[in-house]
């Protein structure tokens, strides 16, 4: 199209559809006209990212709004502002939005599901407690790489674990800002404050865990559901967090092998549902719970008897809401704890059954990949990620049942030889 009024006045769509014109004499303007006839200047230019080139369209002014030459100025003046390195479209919709910190992490919450409810749980309650209060309300876009080292440097003074959550909360916060446009730079990146933890070599040893399940039989410390859960965890080789918050619709019962399917969106690792065959022990102990009831379609409910009294807004007294509907993690450490104490049981974690579960099967004689199928850990393969989706029941099965009875037996026997041969 000439760059001529006249010619800009008459500009329709074609064929009824919006239609974009580029007008000569001025790079990268254009007139784009809706189907209903609006008109509107732009101007469109290209960045480029990685080792492509996208294009970008910023609207400069409705055709009957400013005229010809105002929508060539402000062309040019874009140009000029490109020309320099900036992507005035990116910066456009930063200023527009210009999210704080916090608003950041919240835009995060709300769109992201690739972490684990657990992970993002840690990172809220860091950044709530040690970068908010002095970051949080600046936009997000404005904060420096200074300022950060500076939070968390004071992190860093009393724990450099802390320190490396906060800085990945942090790094995973903004790399989700860049992806979705709310911020172009990454102020986090190139910093330190990584803190790689030593892999834990505690093992159980099997005294100790038959003193401790039967410590769990006879409710040591704890109460009846939270020793069922317990004993649940032991049984079965999957995570607390996994274990707590089983819904009575994840089970299939009353068949010849039982199972437990657990949603991906409730792993750790959230690319497929995590198929657990159920032993005989485990069976029971889902059958033991239910007796105990119920509540929310969870097999393990938070016990709202013990939530705190406290005094609503209108003066009526009220139970205090439960942080999940089912048993908490924190409760599930605090009664582990508990227990371990009164045993004279050192260092001993409900994390560490997966452990002395891994490692005793693995000694037994089955193979890797049923251990791995219990852990639900990712093959690191092609194959096992986009193809391979066998749940081996038969081998786990086995290896879980023998798990079971090598738990609840006072010591080897025949029967655990057979099982494992």
């Amino acid at each position: 199209m000439p760059f001529n009024s006249q010619a800009v006045e008459k500009a329709g769509t074609r064929d009824g559809k919006q239609t974009e014109w580029r007008i000569d004499g001025v790079r990268g303007l254009t007139l784009i006209v809706t189907e209903g006839g609006v008109a509107t200047y732009a101007y469109r230019y290209q960045v480029k990212q990685g080792k492509k080139r996208k294009f970008r369209t910023i609207k400069l002014g409705r055709r009957d709004a400013i005229t010809l030459h105002d929508a060539r100025k402000a062309c040019e003046e874009h140009r000029r502002e490109v020309e320099k390195g900036t992507d005035v479209a990116l910066e456009r919709t930063l200023k527009a939005q210009e999210f704080t910190l916090r608003e950041l992490f919240e835009e995060r919450k709300a769109k992201e599901d690739r972490r684990a409810a657990s992970t993002m749980k840690g990172y809220e309650e860091i950044l709530k407690a040690d970068v908010f209060p002095t970051l949080g309300d600046i936009p997000a876009a404005d904060i420096k790489p200074e300022q950060i080292v500076g939070v968390l440097a004071a992190i860093e003074e009393r724990s450099k674990s802390l320190a490396h959550r906060a800085r990945s909360a942090l790094g995973s916060t903004y790399r989700f800002g860049l992806k979705r446009r709310l911020v172009k730079l990454n102020p986090t990146a190139g910093l330190g404050f990584i803190h790689v933890s030593k892999p834990r070599k505690r093992v159980l040893k099997d005294k100790e865990i038959r003193a401790i399940w039967n410590g769990l039989s006879a409710c040591v410390e704890v109460s009846e559901r939270m020793a069922l859960l317990l004993k649940f965890c032991l049984l079965t080789g999957q995570r607390e967090a996994e274990c707590a918050g089983a819904q009575l619709s994840e089970f299939k019962l009353g068949t010849a092998n039982p199972r437990w399917v657990i949603p991906a969106n409730r792993m750790k690792r959230k690319e497929r549902d995590q198929y657990v065959p159920l032993n005989s022990e485990a069976v029971a102990v889902i059958e033991a719970a239910k007796k105990l009831g119920t509540r929310g379609g969870y097999l393990f409910p938070a016990d709202t008897d013990k939530i705190k009294l406290i005094e609503d807004e209108s003066g009526k007294i009220a139970r205090k809401k439960p942080r999940t509907p089912h048993i908490n993690r924190e409760s599930m450490s605090r009664a582990m704890a508990r227990l371990t104490s009164k045993l004279k049981i050192n260092d001993a974690h409900g994390h560490d059954f997966r452990k002395a579960l891994t490692t005793w099967i693995r000694e037994n004689g089955h193979s890797k990949d049923v251990s791995d199928l219990i852990l639900h850990h990712a093959s690191g393969s092609v194959t096992g990620s986009h193809y391979d989706f066998a749940v081996l029941d038969g081998p786990v099965r086995k290896a879980l049942q023998a798990w079971a009875t090598h738990v609840t037996t006072p010591r080897q026997s025949a029967e655990i030889r057979k099982l494992t041969a």
